[in-house]
């Protein structure tokens, strides 16, 4: 997931109506989705919402305003998105022992040191398989215990 995905699903859920999100019966049986926002601040009465589009027009949201609508109509692909992005995110947090494994490839790591004074430092260090001493670390540092990838550089945004 890139910076513009995540900035084009935030637009959608500022624009869309507060929450939290409720049907209300309206007439010969029809339900209405509506927002809600409480309101004095201390009062737990739900009152509808009249999102900023219906309001310009002076009408009442008898159906999803636009920017609602948008928000719904995106959901279900956002939301698996986000999802997907959360996990990935995780994923690629955790310290993994070298007793577990070294990289794969060649490349800059985030390493875990336990010093000689008892201290955990953590570092950048570069890391190539093909050398004696793989990881490129002053030398009176230990090899370290634990290893993780550095985050993908950001993306370059072209809109701004």
């Amino acid at each position: 997931m890139n910076d513009k995905e995540l900035r084009e699903i935030r637009e959608r859920c500022n624009a869309a109506t507060p929450g939290p999100w409720h049907w209300a019966d309206m007439e010969k049986g029809v339900k209405q989705l509506q927002g809600a926002v409480r309101y004095p601040a201390m009062c737990p009465v739900l009152v509808p919402y009249v999102c900023p589009a219906c309001a310009e027009r002076g009408a009442e949201c008898l159906g999803p305003c636009p920017a609602d609508a948008k928000f719904i109509k995106h959901a279900r692909m956002d939301i698996p998105k986000l999802l997907d992005e959360i996990e990935r995110l995780q994923s690629g947090r955790e310290w993994i022992s070298v007793k577990d494994g070294l990289p794969k490839a060649p490349g800059a790591y985030f390493v875990s040191v336990h010093t000689n004074l008892g201290k955990i430092r953590t570092m950048v260090c570069f890391y190539d398989p093909q050398y004696k001493r793989p990881w490129n670390m002053p030398h009176y540092y230990p090899m370290p215990t634990h290893w993780m990838p550095l985050p993908e550089p950001p993306e370059e945004d072209n809109d701004a």
